[in-house]
């Protein structure tokens, strides 16, 4: 029989990318989202769509719903593709009955989303992380944080999603801009980390771990970001896989508890030419295209895995240059 995927975030590119790939490789993908047209709907491949909460703002109430999609379309796995919807899927009490998710357990997800312990755990490793001040409440003392800040700085929350919000990065290029920010924020936005601002191409390394096997990867460098100060991929370009990187990355994420797919982002800084690592998103990631397009076929994998089904012996080969 055809497996059926709930497919999250039908409104997102990532979820869009997912459902082309499942729909491809035979299983049957229905689409949820929190809007009435959703773009991975587009896809001749997805087999029905639902509408269900916005996981953002009410993440009870979409676990609610996605409970009545898997017993309505008798779904045999749940795959969530951004942070709020894989948040909300590893909420629920334990004794609520078990959802069938190709996701991470909640304690390895928040360890991995929390930017502060991942950076700190990353220079014990040997990786090289940006200098940084953290800003553990908004009532501290701003004399010593806007002294000791090494401009130009970005300001970021430690966490990417709190309180019903996504957090932005902001950008400060000395004391005056940086304390008007750091007063304007609400409490929910702190512990901050006020780092240096690294100029230089974004790099990627991506992976899917799974019982302790690196399963997948895949390497790719950003053309162009949206907003162009820092932000997703817009364009980007498939490149070969740096050894060391990708060994530290993977041992990172297994120091971490880590266990499914995974994107290690990094800023290649143009005064040194080092990596400089960024932060690791736990998730399915905007510009999933492209490793399918190149050959790594990730969204396939992750459901194999989950379902356990059969995987590659070695981790697929994948084009250099694919734009």
């Amino acid at each position: 029989m055809t497996r059926r995927i709930l497919v999250c975030d039908g409104e997102q590119r990532t979820a869009l990318a997912a459902v082309r790939s499942l729909g491809r490789a035979g299983y049957a993908p229905v689409v949820l989202s929190a809007v009435a047209r959703p773009l991975a709907a587009a896809s001749r491949y997805a087999t029905a769509t639902a509408r269900v909460a916005d996981p953002l703002h009410e993440p009870a109430q979409f676990l609610t719903d996605v409970r009545d999609a898997v017993v309505r379309f008798r779904a045999d796995l749940v795959l969530p593709t951004t942070e709020q919807s894989t948040l909300a899927l590893s909420s629920g009490p334990e004794d609520a009955g078990s959802l069938p998710i190709a996701g991470p357990n909640r304690q390895a997800f928040l360890r991995v989303s929390n930017k502060q312990l991942v950076l700190a755990e990353a220079a014990q490793l040997g990786l090289e992380i940006p200098r940084q001040v953290v800003m553990h409440t908004p009532r501290e003392e701003l004399r010593g944080i806007l002294d000791a800040a090494p401009y130009p700085v970005a300001i970021k929350s430690a966490v990417s999603v709190a309180a019903g919000e996504r957090a932005q990065t902001t950008y400060a290029r000395n004391a005056h801009e940086l304390e008007a920010i750091l007063r304007a924020l609400p409490a929910h936005r702190f512990p901050l980390l006020i780092q240096e601002r690294i100029v230089g191409p974004g790099e990627g390394v991506f992976v899917l771990l799974h019982q302790g096997r690196l399963v997948a990867s895949f390497a790719h460098r950003r053309i162009r970001e949206f907003p162009p100060s820092g932000g997703r991929s817009v364009c980007a370009e498939s490149t070969a896989q740096d050894p060391d990187l990708l060994a530290k990355s993977v041992a990172l994420l297994e120091h971490l508890g880590w266990d499914g797919p995974a994107m290690v982002e990094y800023k290649r800084d143009s005064r040194s030419g080092r990596p400089i690592l960024m932060e690791v998103n736990g998730r399915l990631w905007g510009s999933l295209q492209l490793a399918v397009d190149a050959g790594v076929d990730f969204p396939v994998l992750v459901v194999r895995a989950a379902l356990g089904e059969p995987l590659p012996e070695a981790p697929p080969v994948y084009r250099v240059g694919v734009r």
